[in-house]
């Protein structure tokens, strides 16, 4: 902004970097600031980090969660919410375990889920050979 002589580039990485995993980044701002459009720089927004093979790669920081036009000012507005991704910051090989981890406790859920009904769906049936017929 010219007018408060703010950053607004750096006033958003900051966010990014002091908002925890699923942190929420709310915001109202005009549309384009100068050059640049703010959505397009929210959701571009990525932390590099140095790799095992001295490969620099980009990761995103930002989710879009929704965002609209204002349009009760004359200069166009846009009013959103972003979401830091829960695996911002971490290396490749951090997202990698945290993946596979994602799926074995999925694996394990199921697991847990099956069992249970099947468990359940004996029981009902021991509860109905249990219970003498009534006669009329």
């Amino acid at each position: 902004h010219q007018v408060s002589r703010l950053d607004w580039r750096q006033s958003i990485r900051e966010a990014g970097r002091v908002l925890k995993p699923g942190g929420r980044f709310l915001f109202v701002e005009k549309t384009e600031l100068g050059e640049d459009n703010y959505l397009d720089f929210v959701g571009n927004l990525a932390v590099a980090q140095q790799q095992e093979d001295d490969e620099e790669e980009r990761f995103p920081i930002f989710e879009s969660v929704g965002w609209d036009d204002v349009d009760f000012v004359l200069i166009p507005h846009v009013a959103g919410v972003f979401i830091k991704r829960i695996d911002a910051g971490l290396t490749r090989q951090e997202r990698l375990a945290a993946e596979k981890k994602r799926e074995q406790d999925l694996l394990a859920e199921r697991s847990l889920s099956v069992f249970e009904q099947r468990r359940k769906r004996k029981k009902n049936k021991d509860t109905k050979e249990e219970k003498p017929a009534v006669k009329k």
